[in-house]
């Protein structure tokens, strides 16, 4: 929108048209690819996956695995039970020790266990089901984000609900990249999986930004921005202190 009204200033019709018609695309994207109706949420699609299966009220995949290399009773995984190597590497045996890794240490030692390995074709022999991922974090937040969502719609508090919500995504430290109440939270080889990201957080602060200046009901959105914009700042600044 910003772009076609810059051009609209400048007088460039021309691009002025194309902006207006990269953003009917994006519009486009956002309800065709990146809005779960099921769960009522925007989050990535994943395409054909193995049949997912609900376990304490998450939706899990049948084979619940690591990513860290850690497996066995002392290593559990988000279910509390004994964590397993990931089943698409070479790394499927896990030594008494709960570490994964193929070989003779690892596969035929006493008390090593060795996981299932999911080729192609046993991939291939799976039931599937076209399915959207299950993990709210940045994603969702992307109409927010780049202003594809107008207020009027009813989707739009649902994203400010969540973002504004300390058991989802909003923390002392500004916006996570994954909700803390997803059974991966902080699990794992830990990258996407709870890390404030400060490039994400600009953009969710320029979302609500120019939503609440285009907006006569400013209270929520602003207050929203400005706990948001205060909490990151002090995060930025403390980390800056400690690395010196």
């Amino acid at each position: 929108t910003k772009m076609s009204d810059i051009a609209s200033a400048l007088g460039k019709t021309q691009d002025e048209s194309m902006y207006q018609q990269i953003r009917l695309t994006l519009s486009g994207v956002l309800e065709n690819r990146l809005y779960d109706t099921k769960a009522g949420i925007f989050n990535d699609f994943a395409g054909e996956q193995p049949l997912m299966i609900r376990k304490n009220g998450h939706m899990v995949p049948n084979f619940f695995w690591r990513t860290d290399g850690l497996c066995g009773p002392k290593n559990l995984n988000p279910l509390g039970t004994p964590g397993v190597c990931d089943p698409f590497g070479t790394n499927n045996c896990c030594n008494t020790e709960g570490k994964c890794g193929t070989g003779s240490d690892y596969c035929d030692c006493q008390g090593c266990t060795q996981g299932p390995r999911w080729t192609t074709e046993v991939i291939a022999k799976m039931k599937k089901s076209l399915q959207f991922s299950v993990h709210r974090g940045y994603v969702t937040l992307f109409p927010l984000m780049f202003g594809l969502l107008p207020q009027s719609d009813e989707r739009f508090q649902a994203l400010v609900d969540m973002l504004k919500d300390s058991k989802e995504l909003l923390s002392n430290y500004g916006v996570r990249s994954l909700s803390a109440s997803d059974l991966l939270y902080k699990t794992g080889a830990d990258y996407w999986r709870s890390p404030i990201w400060i490039n994400m957080n600009y953009l969710a602060l320029r979302g609500l930004r120019e939503y609440y200046l285009d907006s006569d009901q400013t209270g929520e959105l602003q207050e929203l921005y400005e706990e948001l914009k205060e909490n990151l700042l002090i995060n930025i600044a403390n980390i800056l202190e400690e690395s010196g």
